[in-house]
């Protein structure tokens, strides 16, 4: 005989992070489907799943330049003073943007900045806005916090628990509304078990057959096969309201779990200011709010669809619920003044637009044009 022992041995990790893994893996293949992408900006836009609110077209993901003020390293060093004067130096940094697919739709392969006349003509397309990345992330992070102070505080009657609670109840109802009759579940179990013993027994005729006589099985065969998976869809349907009720349980218990341990800290050991509000004690005066790590897995396991509208983006997450945030509309400028802790536990506090995403500067350098003659000479 064989035994299952559940907790034998110590795990290699805890089934938590176990659980939360796989309900990423499940979220992404979900959307992926097994679909390769050559692109990084590909994957992206099925893993954000972001979607326009205004004209329900998908949004897609584009990087932008920015330049960075104020900096400078050694990489113009080996220009003298007089070369210099010859060369237009830039230290420039890429970050990423979405957009609605249909707001720009024929401009592909097109530079240079839009004239009055044509930014009327794309806004006419569709009015959404171009959305930072790093804004919808923030965003986010500052949901997941906002919901977890509520859950700390007020348990079962928070925000989150009370929409999850309505949503199973419409559930509920449609389910016993649609809910089949013992005697109607009984029929149909008898109707496949009759039509597989008939199978079996044609199976077994069979042998031995030939020519046309097997055909003739073979068809008969095939058409009690067909007639057995109808009636067991028809079976499979009944149940799915009731199975996705408690798939959906399973998965909302899995995200508070999910909240409760995201870091009430920073790396450096300080409480998290989440922009402006405490994650403990309510608002935390004087403290700069900090730059949230986003949490991709999160995101990847529970997140369905984003909704992009104005400044809000609404959630449709996995359990049902949707999710409803704002500050979207900020731009890498509305992040200075947050302070930033890296993996060594250094705080560092954003002064610049370029620091914000801790991008990496690239160096350009193009040698100057005359094209008259230089003042002075």
């Amino acid at each position: 005989p064989k035994y299952y022992v559940e907790n034998h041995h110590p795990a290699i990790i805890d089934r938590f992070t176990w659980e939360r893994v796989q309900a990423a893996f499940r979220g992404r293949e979900e959307v992926e489907n097994g679909a390769p992408f050559k692109q990084e900006n590909a994957r992206q836009q099925h893993l954000y799943r972001l979607v326009c609110g205004e004209c329900g077209a998908g949004f897609e993901r584009h990087g932008y330049t920015g330049t960075a003020a104020g900096y400078r390293d050694e990489r113009g060093d080996d220009l003298s003073e007089e070369e210099r004067q010859f060369y237009k130096e830039t230290w420039s940094y890429t970050y990423r943007v979405w957009r609605c697919e249909t707001k720009y739709l024929g401009r592909e392969g097109k530079r240079g900045s839009l004239s009055k006349q044509e930014r009327e003509a794309f806004e006419r397309q569709c009015p959404s806005p171009i959305v930072n990345e790093t804004a919808i992330e923030q965003s986010f992070m500052e949901l997941l916090y906002t919901l977890k102070l509520d859950q700390r505080l007020y348990g079962e009657e928070s925000a989150l628990a009370r929409d999850f609670r309505l949503m199973c109840g419409r559930m509920e109802e449609e389910y016993r509304k649609n809910r089949p009759p013992d005697r109607q579940m009984e029929l149909l179990d008898q109707q496949i078990a009759a039509l597989e013993a008939q199978y079996r027994e044609v199976v077994f005729k069979r042998e031995g057959k030939q020519d046309q006589e097997l055909a003739c099985y073979d068809q008969l065969a095939e058409d009690i096969q067909s007639r057995i998976e109808r009636y067991a869809q028809e079976k499979e349907k009944r149940w799915d309201i009731h199975r996705e009720a408690a798939d959906r349980k399973r998965k909302f218990t899995l995200f508070c779990q999910c909240l409760e341990k995201l870091p009430d800290c920073n790396r450096a050991g300080q409480k998290l200011n989440i922009y402006g509000l405490n994650a403990d004690a309510g608002p935390q005066e004087g403290a700069p709010p900090d730059f949230l790590e986003f949490d991709q897995a999160m995101y990847t396991a529970f997140v369905r669809k984003a909704i992009v509208k104005g400044d809000r983006i609404e959630f449709m997450t996995s359990f049902g619920v949707r999710l409803t945030c704002g500050g979207i509309d900020r731009n890498l400028n509305s992040f200075i003044g947050f302070r930033r802790v890296d993996e060594n536990g250094v705080i560092h506090l954003l002064t610049q637009s370029w620091q914000v995403n801790n991008a990496r500067i690239q160096y350009r350098r193009k040698k100057r044009v005359y094209t008259g003659k230089r003042k002075g000479t």
